[in-house]
């Protein structure tokens, strides 16, 4: 199974496993999400996991991280049974700023119950197990980077079925990464739990938000989902994770 680490300063979160730990979440991702305009009201939320997956993608093949890990074989064990084989395995990673990755982990939420509409037994579904797995490891470590009173509410709203991310104006995930970067790296892991109410929950800063995004797609006469903000992103090497 994938692996799922804050970084230092918080600023996001190490997604790492070997290639078959990709292969594993990728196929279950892409598939639960389905096909482009399936579910019109989603659809900046299926764009975005899209964008997201395909960065995971990339990752699976090396394009950004290599990491080299025991894999729990000893030399003694190796010779007890007469084998030559690495001690070691491969594993590839991916850092995700924490809005972007805790978009993706509300996002899934809605296309898992979405596609559970038409699973005879949703519970038990090979694809719905690996995304909440995937989930589960999110959570875990955003427990670990988020003081206790902060992380019980944001875990409840995260799973809630209450959220949803319905008609979504996804550009405010990138308005609330970029100020996030913004911030004295020192000082992220005191702001990531009002970031991530801010994803989760909403409130008067993202109505307001949402409002531009609206006036700005009914001038141009486009959908909300195909307004595009300007978001000049560090390169990832350049970030202080």
């Amino acid at each position: 199974m994938l692996t799922i680490q804050s970084t230092p300063y918080a600023t996001g979160a190490t997604i790492s496993g070997d290639i078959w730990d990709f292969d594993a979440f990728l196929t279950a991702a892409f598939d639960l999400i389905g096909d482009t305009n399936k579910f019109y009201d989603y659809q900046s939320t299926h764009d975005r996991l899209t964008a997201a997956l395909i960065k995971l993608a990339a990752a699976r093949k090396g394009k950004e991280e290599v990491i080299v890990v025991s894999n729990g074989a000893t030399r003694d064990q190796l010779k007890e049974k007469g084998m030559i084989t690495p001690e070691r395995n491969v594993y590839f990673g991916y850092k995700m700023l924490w809005p972007e990755l805790l978009f993706t982990a509300f996002g899934l939420n809605d296309f898992v119950l979405l596609r559970s509409k038409n699973i005879k037994h949703p519970h038990l579904h090979l694809y719905t197990m690996e995304v909440r797995l995937f989930q589960a490891k999110v959570i875990e470590a955003l427990e670990i980077a988020m003081p206790d009173e902060d992380f019980s509410d944001v875990k409840q709203a995260l799973l809630s079925p209450e959220r949803s991310t319905e008609d979504y104006a996804t550009q405010y995930v990138d308005m609330l990464a970029l100020s996030y970067l913004n911030v004295p790296k020192e000082e992220r892991k005191v702001l990531l739990p009002k970031i991530a109410r801010s994803i989760i929950v909403g409130g008067n800063d993202y109505e307001v938000f949402k409002q531009k995004v609206v006036a700005e797609a009914n001038k141009t006469k486009s959908a909300v989902h195909n307004i595009k903000l300007t978001a000049d992103y560090p390169d990832y090497d350049d970030i202080e994770w």
